[in-house]
């Protein structure tokens, strides 16, 4: 009888130590490993290329340089591959562009 009696002590206080390490890890995991959105700054370098075309439509053809920050706070890496503008005016989308990576 005292095997069994020491081998139902020993159950139980495995289970109460594997619920109180899957409590701390869900306590201190989920705040920590929460992702947080990146911050993205667009600053405008400067135009280049700027082409104007004429009758009977009127066009405009300009390139221009931007240098993009990203500022990624969580603790895994960030790598983006989809490189698109959206020009938005007047709260419709006006024009999507694709560009390239320098």
């Amino acid at each position: 009888m005292t095997r069994m009696r020491g081998f139902e002590i020993c159950c139980c206080v495995t289970t109460i130590f594997i619920i109180i390490l899957v409590a701390i890890f869900t306590t201190l995991a989920l705040p920590v490993f929460k992702p947080k959105n990146p911050s993205i700054i667009a600053n405008p370098v400067g135009l280049e290329n700027i082409q104007f075309g004429g009758s009977p439509n009127v066009t405009l053809n300009v390139t221009l340089g931007m240098v993009v920050t990203i500022d990624n706070p969580n603790y895994g890496s960030f790598k983006f591959t989809n490189r698109q503008l959206m020009l938005i005016t007047m709260e419709s989308l006006w024009q999507k562009f694709r560009f390239r990576q320098t």
